[in-house]
């Protein structure tokens, strides 16, 4: 008989136990699906719920059926259980995330992964549980099962989605803004790649044929994009580099006036924890197959398992990003702001059917008479793609094959906005954050300096109440402008540290918004060291010239006029010369080279953008 009895409380402690790792599983998903901005569907919630349940109740089953053995506990009464199942859920959890990759783009201690330090955090935890507990009355220990589950859904409603606010009218208009990463200007209105969605826009609205980027990196780029401020100003200059928390965002400005906001990206370098996704209340950054796995325990350890973040994708396809995007527009009930970014047309390039080999003439670009692309420099991270290819052309018609899927998927986010009747209320933006070098100046398949290749971005804006159809705006514009100018369109005041000015003018043709368009990088022609940047170099462009300014000692400045001298005009384009290089310097003095940071990442996050490409850190 009290054999019997003593298994019955063993197996009652085994229970308890499991429910109380379950209810660190509820959090957890109540965690993920409240504040993690990933919109995930019906169905994803379903299977996020019954997975973390089930293998966090197995967690707690498991640890309190062994501890339930144990005379001491099966004294205890069932908050005990309860606890010691919690605990457990906690332990495994502590236990992945300390053995595992740490999250995407987190400072971590030097101490990650080191066991010891483990097995004494969990011991004191555990012998705490024990001391405590066995000295409280029940009514305190409910008191503080009650306390510690408070605890756990405030901890877990931190950094909930901003919630909206009041002024945004029925009426007001959608934002839909497109970013299609590497994507050239000379692309675009019938030049090489078919790109017929991206000409409606212009069509329909206004193209700009000198649209600048101020920096030729992704993530830099976007953080200028989204908050009206050049690089001088807001200090990114690199990938990596977390968004400044003094600079509002659109998304921040548009939230709190009424705006729903979704983002939807494909690249790693614009993860929501460096700070893109403020202001966002959908920020789908996840590329794996079940949305919201990673951040809940059973994701954590099948990730684990095989290998650690390193086995995720650094980026995702424009087209699955593009259905996400079009589920989330679909469901608004009020006026919304949507960013989605594109990534395809960024190397490696490897498009689908039937865009692979659209725009390529030749025979065989894997020539076995030749040894690889003779003549053709490729970046180290790159040549592992190219390896057996010959013929470089056949790479740019890969490349014009990513532009075309691209605009292919800008075409079915108009199409969507057709069949709901929302396209003469929607504000639309199609544009770039850099572009890529296809042999210019013996420069291929990179995109870090400031040539024409490098920055010269296509912009195409489309907005019926206000953009007449088939304006062409031949002044120099600058990616700077374009939160300035949606706001502008919307009646919202732009925050005051935004540095762009509105081109609504310019498009309603009441005169240029600006003269000049003003860039700024790393020069990495004159970097010596492996681990951080040395020199910046900066550049001032108008309608037909450029000044670039180098930093580095003994490096030359460039003028792009070939005329300046004492014939006829000599004196006026020296004095253009001079006013350029003056405005040059000047971005120069805006902060000094310290001030710009480098990302501290770890190594994983190092390797998964190093390993695409993205500017982390000066190349060899």
């Amino acid at each position: 008989m009290a054999e019997n009895r003593s298994k019955s409380r063993s197996a009652s402690a085994a229970w308890w136990g499991a429910a109380g790792a379950t209810t660190v599983g509820a959090v957890e998903v109540v965690r993920v699906v409240a504040t993690g901005r990933i919109d995930p569907g019906p169905v994803a919630v379903a299977a996020l719920v019954l997975s973390t349940l089930v293998v966090t109740g197995g967690v707690g089953l498991v640890f309190s059926g062994l501890l339930g053995w144990l005379p001491p506990v099966r004294r205890a009464g069932r908050s005990m259980w309860f606890l010691l199942g919690a605990t457990a859920a906690g332990l495994t959890a502590l236990a992945v995330y300390w053995f595992g990759d740490p999250p995407p783009f987190a400072t971590v201690s030097p101490l990650h992964g080191n066991p010891w330090v483990y097995v004494v955090a969990a011991g004191a935890l555990l012998g705490l549980v024990g001391a405590l507990w066995s000295r409280l009355s029940r009514a305190q220990q409910a008191l503080v099962l009650v306390t510690l589950g408070m605890v756990a859904v405030a901890v877990a409603w931190v950094g909930r989605p901003p919630r909206m606010g009041p002024t945004a009218g029925k009426t007001s208009p959608n934002v839909l803004l497109v970013t299609i990463d590497g994507a050239r200007a000379d692309r675009f209105r019938g030049t090489r790649a078919d790109t017929a969605a991206t000409d409606r826009v212009a069509a329909e609205g206004a193209w700009f044929e000198r649209a600048y980027a101020q920096i030729p990196y992704t993530g830099p780029s976007h953080v200028t994009l989204l908050t009206g401020s050049a690089p001088w100003d807001h200090g990114v200059l690199l990938d990596g580099v977390a968004l400044p928390g003094d600079r509002p965002t659109l998304a921040e400005v548009l939230v709190g006036q009424g705006w729903d906001t979704g983002a939807f990206v494909s690249d790693w370098v614009l993860h929501g924890r460096l700070g893109f996704q403020r202001g966002f209340r959908v920020y789908d950054d996840d590329f794996g197959w079940a949305k919201g796995a990673r951040a809940v325990l059973p994701g954590r350890l099948l990730g684990l398992a095989l290998g650690g973040r390193v086995a995720e994708p650094p980026e995702r396809r424009a087209g699955a990003t593009v259905d996400r995007a079009l589920r989330w527009m679909k469901r608004r009930v009020r006026p919304w702001f949507a960013w989605v970014n594109l990534g395809d047309p960024r190397a490696p390039w490897n498009p689908p059917q039937p865009y692979d080999n659209r725009y390529y003439a030749g025979d065989d670009p894997h020539d076995r008479r030749g040894a690889g692309l003779e003549g053709v420099v490729t970046p180290e991270w790159l040549a592992p793609h190219v390896q057996g290819i010959t013929d470089p052309d056949y790479l740019v018609a890969r490349y014009d094959g990513e532009v075309a899927f691209a605009d292919a998927q800008v075409a079915r986010l108009l199409d969507a906005l057709d069949a709901s009747g929302a396209a003469a209320n929607t504000l639309v933006v199609v544009t770039a954050p850099h572009g890529v070098a296809l042999g210019e100046g013996d420069r291929w398949f990179v995109h870090d300096g400031l040539d024409e290749a490098d920055l010269h971005v296509p912009l195409a804006i489309r907005y019926p109440p206000e953009v007449e159809p088939g304006r062409v705006i031949d002044e120099p514009v600058e990616l700077t402008d374009l939160a300035p100018t949606v706001l502008a369109w919307l009646g919202v005041h732009a925050p005051s540290s935004w540095t762009g000015v509105p081109l609504t003018g310019a498009v309603e043709g009441r005169g240029a918004a600006r003269s000049l368009a003003r860039s700024m990088a790393f020069d990495s022609e004159a970097i010596t060291r492996e681990d951080e940047p040395a020199w910046r170099m900066a550049a001032v462009r108008n309608r037909q010239d450029l000044y670039l300014h180098r930093e580095a000692p003994g490096a030359e400045d460039w003028f792009s006029a070939t005329d300046v001298g004492d014939g006829a005009g000599g004196a006026e384009r020296t004095l253009l010369g001079d006013l350029m290089a003056e405005r040059a310097r000047d971005l120069m003095a805006r902060r000094e080279r310290d001030a710009f940071p480098l990302p501290a990442l770890p190594d994983v996050d190092r390797t998964l953008l190093e390993s695409r490409g993205w500017k982390v850190r000066p190349e060899r």
